[in-house]
């Protein structure tokens, strides 16, 4: 659709030092990920900016969580529904385009050079109104924006009407081929070629006449279009006096402007068409100079033609509920292909889930709770008992901490969002907060829209953590203003969960929504007889392939295969995703079984997970008092900031050598909570090889009819998230937007 919304979050700025609240201009502002529908992220009574074209506003209302609908703030130019008056909405009627012509005009700059000025005492002022007007007004104040905060829906209306007049106008007048300017001023060199657009200034030093001819003929119908009560006050500003001054001054204040004749007539049903009918020869002669044969009745105007890139129609636009995590995103519907489960809600399907992890397990049983009737089995090469190599070897930090690129970052915030709401496992998450330390001064920071507090000065890190030390050479009592300790930044949004406990519970709930799990299995041949039968063949993982009998295999047939097989990915039957080779280890930690020191355990349990990216270690403790460290190696965030170059002689490595074993990751993190550690004693290290996707990024979505595919590192953090989003797509016949910089289309994988 072509829309963003802005999320402000008002919350933790009392605690951002001034580096941070400068680099964040006093505030943080954030883009809402695509396709996520408003109100469902930001604090309730937080304002949720609007910046779109008025043909989006009604979707986006009606997209927004009811119980937030009076925290939007819609900028922009048209004509506001009574809805938005019914639910305070708050709007705004921009006049600061100047803002943008002045950064290229030194006239237009300020008496010091440093920025831009309103250009004179009777520029309109940005009309607000609403719910949020104050707090709006106040952020356009210091950015130098004059504005006018005004008590009444129908005041509102009033501006914005003629500021659509302006603008309808404008254009027409401006683009004229009609109009020879030599004739009318043949002394104008600017305007020596007869097709050269004029300037709005131009209008109305060479068109005044005809500019208040086509007034005289829009003037009815604007009246009708924005009085809605008090129709004697509003007939009296609507004068033809008020309408002149108003469009003056707005063309002063931008008089090189000339107005873009695409745009115009991509949103000719918003401008023009809310003015047309069947009285104004004029603005129709001006009209047919663009359309020619168009019928331009009033009734007709839905189908005037629109410029390739507005022309997309709504049609097809849906929205799903993800009730499980609190969510509502956007999506196209998915229409006459073979991607999707072909059939209505109530058919009942086949679906072959392979892989039993994290995002195996959460694709099960969010499918199951979509479709209860749907015959659903999850393959995976692990026993009954165990929740899968990867997952047992996971540190299970739940962030969205410097992902690259910003789009990735957005997407685990959504993450964090899923584990707060999801119903099954959000009580297993302790959110303690992360300290974290980078060797250089980060750029995301900078970039606003994750809550942090830093950089912190070695008391304030004792504060948040006592039991943190980060090595004596690195902290001083001084505000951080170099990087020869590094820079700590403190994480509050951010937790830890035991990856275990959560797919067991994940995997108990699927299996009483009627999932079935077959483990101890692996897949060893797929064939793709038809778009609806795919005949699996699996065999028992006690069994050798080599020597193993009919008895030891068995074959499946489904409609559909969700691969969620971690690094088995890359296998050319499970989607050949090419990977990078990235293992990794953690080592466990339990309290020494002496009896001085049982009385310490609450005493020396850490409150925060620490993170320290300048020594590649880091160490959390779980709820249960358990110590898990890990490091030794490159910190991998996620994203592009995980990804090797390409043609890396690593990639699609499944099995690799696992790391040394010569450094205890116990003893790397010690420095970093000596005396949290020093009670602990190592239980057993674990290794895996992460599923990391050559790109870093996530791989999600219909790899070729009958295959959808799901892959990622932060596979804890995004796990339930993208399972949620993945049975959506798989059930509902929806493409959603925010998965769309995901698609596996984006590898060239060939298929036998």
């Amino acid at each position: 659709m072509g829309s963003f919304w802005l999320i402000h979050h008002q919350q933790q700025q009392q605690q951002q030092q001034q580096q941070q609240q400068k680099n964040s201009d006093n505030g943080i502002a954030i883009a809402c990920p695509r396709g996520v529908c408003p109100g469902y992220l930001s604090p309730p009574g937080s304002p949720i900016y609007v910046a779109t074209p008025s043909a989006a506003w009604m979707q986006i209302y009606n997209d927004t969580n009811i119980s937030r609908r009076s925290d939007l703030c819609f900028v922009g130019n048209g004509i506001h529904p009574i809805e938005f008056f019914e639910d305070d909405c708050t709007l705004v009627v921009p006049h600061f385009a100047v803002l943008q012509l002045c950064r290229h005009d030194p006239l237009l700059m300020g008496n010091d050079g440093t920025g831009p000025i309103q250009t004179t005492h009777r520029s309109p002022p940005t009309v607000i109104y609403g719910k949020h007007a104050a707090s709006m007004a106040d952020i356009l104040h210091r950015h130098g924006v004059n504005t006018k905060i005004v008590d009444s829906f129908s005041e509102i209306r009033l501006y914005a009407g003629m500021k659509l007049l302006w603008a309808s106008c404008m254009w027409l007048l401006c683009h004229d081929r009609s109009f020879n300017s030599s004739s009318s001023n043949s002394n104008n060199e600017n305007n020596k070629y007869k097709h050269e657009p004029l300037t709005v200034g131009q209008v109305h030093e060479q068109r005044q006449a005809d500019l208040d001819r086509l007034v005289d003929e829009l003037l009815p119908a604007l009246q009708d279009l924005v009085i809605v009560n008090t129709k004697k006050q509003q007939s009296k500003l609507l004068s033809k006096v008020t309408i002149a001054d108003y469009m003056r001054n707005y063309s002063q204040s931008i008089s090189q402007a000339i107005p873009s004749k695409d745009l115009a007539l991509s949103e000719f049903q918003e401008r023009n068409g809310v003015f047309l009918n069947n009285h104004q020869t004029y603005h129709r002669q001006l009209l047919l100079q663009h359309f020619h044969d168009v019928d331009l009745t009033p009734n007709n105007t839905s189908s005037i033609i629109r410029t390739e890139s507005s022309s997309k129609s709504y049609d097809d636009r849906v929205t799903v509920d993800l009730d499980h995590i609190g969510l509502k995103v956007s999506g196209t519907r998915v229409r006459n292909n073979n991607y999707t489960v072909q059939g209505s809600a109530s058919d009942e399907k086949r679906v072959i889930i392979v892989g039993g992890g994290m995002m195996g397990s959460s694709i099960a049983l969010a499918l199951a709770s979509r479709r209860p009737h749907w015959n659903i089995t999850v393959i995976d090469e692990s026993e009954e008992y165990d929740m899968g190599k990867t997952t047992n070897s996971s540190w299970a930090w739940l962030n969205a901490n410097n992902k690259q690129p910003k789009s990735y970052q957005a997407l685990n915030q959504l993450g964090i969002h899923a584990w707060k709401n999801h119903p099954s496992i959000r009580h297993l998450v302790s959110w303690l907060g992360s300290l974290v330390r980078f060797r250089d001064y980060p750029d995301f920071v900078a970039d606003g829209g994750y809550p942090l507090e830093g950089p912190l000065t070695s008391s304030r890190i004792a504060q948040l953590e006592p039991l943190s030390n980060w090595n004596a050479e690195d902290t001083t009592t001084k505000e951080r203003g170099d990087n020869e300790g590094g820079y700590t930044f403190f994480f509050p949004d951010e937790g830890c969960v035991d990856p275990s406990a959560a797919v067991r519970t994940i995997r108990q709930e699927a299996r009483e929504r009627g999932v079935n799990f077959k483990c101890g299995h692996t897949v060893t041949n797929v064939i793709y007889k038809n778009e609806s039968d795919i005949l699996l063949s699996i065999q028992n993982c006690g069994s050798d392939r080599e020597t193993s009998t009919p008895s030891d295999q068995t074959e499946i047939t489904t409609d559909l295969i969700v691969s969620a097989a971690g690094c088995g990915i890359s296998n050319t039957i499970l989607g050949g995703i090419p990977l990078l080779h990235r293992p990794g280890r953690i080592e466990y930690a339990a309290l020494k079984k002496t009896t001085s020191n049982q009385g310490s355990k609450k005493r020396h349990h850490l409150r925060r997970i620490l993170v320290d990216a300048v020594r590649s270690s880091h160490v959390l403790q779980r709820s249960n008092g358990e110590i898990i460290a890990g490091g030794g190696g490159k910190l991998e965030f996620g994203g592009s900031s995980g990804s090797d170059s390409p043609g890396s002689e690593n990639e699609g490595t499944v099995d690799a050598p696992q790391s040394s074993d010569s450094a205890s990751l116990l003893e790397l993190a010690s420095p970093l909570a000596p005396l949290a550690i020093a009670d602990f004693e190592s239980k057993k290290i674990s290794h895996a090889v992460r599923p990391m996707p050559k790109d870093g990024l996530p791989v999600v979505g219909f790899q070729r009819p009958g295959l959808y595919v799901a892959v990622t590192h932060s596979g804890i953090t995004l796990g339930p998230l993208l399972a949620e989003m993945a049975a959506a797509e798989i059930t509902e016949s929806v493409s959603l937007e925010t998965l769309e910089s995901y698609r596996p289309t984006r590898f060239a994988t060939t298929f036998t």
